[in-house]
């Protein structure tokens, strides 16, 4: 596979295609941050309509939590500039697709991080009822 547009979604595609999925199966993927990357994979695993969960946060737990997973400390302006790259990207306009699709999509909007625990338990839970529910552990090599 060569280098060039949508090069990790292929990637991420090429695994989950590999995965003993069943038609009753739920896949939930986390970490979109463009429209084009979620419909690209979207059709290439065959998904209708994919249902888009956009998970919003007050600024200083949306800061800490990045702060948290990455492992560094940044500054307020560096922070800023970080989530203006990623609005740039595209983050912003899934964030618009949600709330013009309420009826297949979902806002979450975290205020703190249980909340959004059990918020996201819920959502899960309607989506899922009368499926098969599994969880697969992708490796990350």
């Amino acid at each position: 596979m060569k280098y060039g547009d949508h090069f990790v979604d292929n990637l991420l595609c090429e695994k989950l295609k590999s995965l003993p999925l069943s038609d009753n199966d739920i896949l939930l993927i986390t970490g979109f941050r463009s429209l084009e990357g979620i419909a690209y994979t979207a059709r290439q695993l065959n998904i209708g309509n994919p249902k888009i969960v956009y998970i919003d946060s007050i600024y200083p737990l949306m800061k800490e939590n990045y702060e948290k997973r990455e492992n560094k400390i940044l500054t307020d302006k560096k922070f800023i500039k970080l989530l203006a790259e990623e609005n740039k990207r595209g983050l912003n306009c899934i964030k618009k697709y949600v709330n013009n699709n309420k009826q297949t999509c979902k806002l979450l909007y975290n205020l703190d991080n249980k909340s959004l625990v059990d918020k996201f338990l819920d959502f899960t839970t309607e989506i899922t009822r009368g499926k098969n529910e599994k969880q697969i552990n992708i490796p990350n090599n």
